[in-house]
């Protein structure tokens, strides 16, 4: 199979997942969510401390306070109700997206260093 009907397949998947129950799911929250402009921008805020707090973990490590304070704002943010269902319906498409490519790598046989 050449790169194009490859590509080809990636698009078929991309088409099936988005007129999947779990993606369409996803969107109904992501539309209500962006309703509220405050409550977004509390959810990105979260995002980005999360990728902060990641990518410091990586470097240097972090310390329990640096860990508590964005496991505070997730906390925060699932016990509302809809940023919680958001986050929840972007959690369960992230899952899917980690299985597919999990499964390509192990399909593959490659490993991930």
């Amino acid at each position: 199979m050449d790169n194009l009907r490859l590509t080809e397949e990636a698009y078929l998947l991309a088409n099936k997942i988005r007129s999947s129950s779990l993606y369409q799911n996803y969107l109904v929250h992501r539309n209500v969510i962006e309703k509220d402009t405050a409550l977004m921008e509390r959810v990105r805020a979260f995002k980005r401390a999360q990728i902060a707090l990641e990518t410091k973990r990586s470097l240097s490590g972090i310390t329990f306070e640096e860990e508590k304070q964005v496991s505070h704002l997730y906390t925060e943010l699932s016990l509302h109700p809809i940023a919680g269902a958001f986050l929840d319906a972007e959690n369960q498409i992230a899952t899917l997206y980690r299985s597919i490519v999990d499964s390509i790598y192990d399909g593959c046989e490659l490993e991930v260093y």
